[in-house]
């Protein structure tokens, strides 16, 4: 691997979602992806679209059971902004929001991710 431009840093939440930080001071929005090991060529062929319904539910389904909130509601609340791909292996979301409200904001939705368990048994 080549040397980061930024200190970065691995982090493992209580749900098991991982993922790597970069800090990079200068910026003035955090930008996050989200990458999930199942994309189009994934999908049972009695199920075309799946993948891409994957992308819409983790965007447009409410963060908590308490919630009606989606993290597509959520981000523009805190004026933050939200895309999102499906490919042949892989569905990303990805967003950003100023760096001064992730630490207050983006660790709740995080903590409440879904896990996910990819079954290559097709």
């Amino acid at each position: 691997m080549a040397n980061p431009r930024f200190p970065q840093s691995c982090i493992s939440l209580p749900n098991g979602v991982q993922g790597m930080l970069a800090h990079a001071p200068h910026l003035t929005h955090a930008h996050v992806s989200i990458t999930i090991a199942a994309g189009y060529l994934d999908e049972p062929s009695t199920l075309p679209g799946l993948a891409h319904l994957l992308e819409h539910v983790l965007t447009t389904a409410p963060l908590t059971t308490s919630s009606s909130t989606s993290l597509l509601t959520w981000l523009a609340q805190h004026q933050g902004g939200l895309n999102a791909h499906t490919d042949d292996y892989v569905t990303d979301v990805h967003f950003s929001i100023p760096a001064d409200s992730l630490e207050t904001h983006c660790y709740q939705p995080a903590r409440h991710a879904p896990s996910f368990v990819a079954d290559h048994s097709h």
